[in-house]
C-alpha cells in the first residue's frame, strides 16, 4: 500500500483512538458516538479488503463485541456487577472491523500485558487504553516484541 494510502487510513483509526484510550484511562468511558463509527470506518475501509478480507473484518466485528460481551454478563452473574464494561466489547468490536478476527487474540493479549504495567502502578484502570495501543502498534506495523 502506498504511504499516503497508509497514512490516511492511520488518521482516520488514529484520532477516535487516541480519544478513546485517553477517555477510558481517565474516566472509564468509551462512548458509542466514537466507537460505533470506528466500528463502521473499519468496515468501509475493508470493503476493499484494505487491511483485512472483508468476511475477516466482519467476523471479527461480531467475534469481538460477543466475546467481552460474554465475559461481562458471566462476571454480573457470577460477581454480581460487571468487571469489564459494553464499552469495551464495542471498542474491541471496532478492532475486529479494522484487523479482522485473526488479529483479536493478539490484541487482547497485548492489551492485557499493557493493562498488567498500569495496574502494577494503580489497580483497576479499564481496558479500553491497552486495546487501543495495541491495536496501534498492529496498524502501524510495529512488532509487539
Amino acid at each position: 500500500m502506498p504511504i499516503p494510502e497508509k497514512i490516511a487510513i492511520l488518521a482516520v483509526f488514529a484520532g477516535p483512538a487516541v480519544i478513546l484510550a485517553f477517555l477510558d484511562h481517565r474516566a472509564n468511558w468509551l462512548p458509542d458516538f466514537l466507537t460505533l463509527p470506528l466500528a463502521a470506518a473499519g468496515l468501509l475501509i475493508n470493503l476493499h479488503e484494505i487491511l483485512a478480507p472483508f468476511s475477516s473484518a466482519l467476523i471479527g466485528m461480531i467475534a469481538g463485541y460477543v466475546a467481552v460481551r460474554v465475559l461481562h454478563d458471566l462476571q454480573l452473574l457470577i460477581r454480581g456487577y460487571p468487571g469489564i464494561g459494553l464499552g469495551d466489547a464495542k471498542l474491541l468490536a471496532a478492532l475486529g472491523a479494522w484487523l479482522g478476527w485473526m488479529a483479536l487474540p493478539i490484541v487482547t493479549v497485548g492489551s492485557a500485558i499493557i493493562m498488567l504495567v498500569f495496574y502494577l502502578r494503580r489497580p483497576e484502570k479499564p481496558f479500553g487504553t491497552g486495546l487501543a495501543a495495541t491495536a496501534a502498534v498492529l496498524l502501524t506495523g510495529w512488532p509487539l516484541i
